[in-house]
């Protein structure tokens, strides 16, 4: 299993999840609204972890800009999953939802609720989806109104706490913007920003 500095906080309950049909449904569903949008707002993004954390990691990252602890950069992957699948809710309400405006930079994200994007976000899901293959079972049981067999939503799952992983993600939290055209040089884990004699 890759590293990941948050894995020793793991922990793990057993939880049912809920249909999100009928009467059975969650906070995150419904029509978009005010309320609706508050529960997106409640996840977080960017986290800085020091130096021997970023060590360990399978891939690299760099120093957020400009700070003087010199933390690296970090977001944990459910955070962008929850932002992909907050994108394609809000696509499919295009008359409450406005696509931002493009950035002022090849490459930016330019239209948060355009095609692009939403399909960047679709797949991301299915990537996140196909690597953690939940092989729990469905079940299915005789319903009397319908006179059918239909298919059980409300099963029990173990799961990781995600109180706990938001937790610690908050307190790692990085809430000013991200510098994202500023390069950090020195940095003794990428030799590449190495300069005037520097080596770690």
């Amino acid at each position: 299993m890759s590293y990941s500095p948050a894995q020793d906080m793991l922990e793990y309950e057993t939880r049912t999840f809920q249909l999100g049909l009928g009467t059975d449904l969650t906070e995150y569903q419904g029509r978009p609204s005010p309320e609706l949008d508050r529960q997106d707002h409640q996840q977080v993004g960017i986290s800085l972890i020091p130096r021997s954390m970023a060590a360990q990691l399978p891939n690299k990252t760099v120093i957020f800009p400009h700070d003087k602890q010199r933390r690296y950069i970090i977001e944990l992957d459910v955070f962008h999953q929850l932002h992909c699948l907050n994108m394609i809710r809000k696509a499919l309400h295009p008359e409450y939802y406005k696509p931002h405006a493009a950035g002022p930079n090849p490459g930016d994200e330019d239209e948060l609720l355009g095609p692009e994007h939403i399909d960047h976000c679709g797949d991301a899901m299915r990537q996140s989806l196909m690597c953690n293959s939940d092989v729990r079972v469905l079940v299915w049981t005789w319903n009397k109104e319908k006179q059918r067999n239909i298919e059980v939503g409300q099963i029990a799952h173990t799961r990781r706490r995600f109180d706990k992983i938001q937790a610690w993600a908050r307190e790692r939290a990085i809430y000013e913007g991200f510098d994202a055209a500023y390069r950090e040089l020195n940095d003794p884990l990428d030799p590449d920003t190495w300069v005037d004699g520097f080596s770690a």
